[in-house]
């Protein structure tokens, strides 16, 4: 699976939205994570439909989400993209992607989750990219582990991703390494993989 280039200072991040945007009550939040990757040395690049909300399920027509998408993906003024947001239909914009002109550009890192699951896994397996499974946009205001170690893949610093608060079992080191039933919002247990992980972790 072919990685993508490390994101180098000066490098441009493109956003775009091809699920929800960014409403306006959120824009305070965008203007915090923009100023934080700023500060790392990157430029971010808001596109046109992060502002949209005349979709359904979606920012807006999937026509315009896969255009604006791909024009970014192939746009070699942009070293990298970061999703607006999760959503509900952006397997609707599918059809109108070309993964043949996708798999035949340069590879950069796409990052999102939820819905974004859509071009994460594409990318995987029609194009033989590696992306990453990932915080939105939004998430980068607050800059703690999971947004640290997102950053860090694309910069080529982090090459492991583990465990994260929320779902953190202190005495792990003294239970049997098995797989049990994942129970939202409860402890969990751990096991050791190495590989290449493809998939989606949404639940309900």
């Amino acid at each position: 699976m072919r990685k993508p280039a490390s994101l180098q200072k000066g490098d441009t991040i493109a956003v775009v939205a091809p699920s929800f945007g960014i409403r306006k009550e959120e824009h305070a939040i965008l203007a915090q994570a923009i100023k934080n990757l700023e500060k790392k040395g990157y430029h971010v690049d808001i596109l046109e439909n992060v502002f949209k909300s005349d979709g359904l399920g979606i920012s807006t027509s999937p026509e315009s989400c896969a255009q604006e998408l791909m024009e970014a993906y192939v746009n070699p003024q942009y070293q990298a993209i970061i999703s607006a947001s999760g959503g509900e239909l952006m397997c609707e914009t599918l059809s109108h992607m070309d993964f043949v002109q996708l798999k035949n550009a340069s590879p950069k890192w796409f990052c999102g989750f939820s819905d974004n699951t859509n071009m994460t896994f594409t990318l995987n397996t029609l194009c033989d990219v590696m992306s990453i499974y990932g915080p939105h946009i939004l998430d980068f205001a607050l800059m703690n582990k999971c947004t640290r170690e997102a950053l860090g893949m694309m910069q080529g610093t982090c090459h492991h991703t583990s465990d994260y608060p929320y779902y953190s079992l202190d005495d792990f080191a003294k239970k049997p390494k098995i797989i049990t039933a994942y129970h939202h919002g409860q402890k969990v247990d751990y096991v050791q993989m190495k590989g290449v992980l493809l998939g989606d972790a949404w639940m309900y």
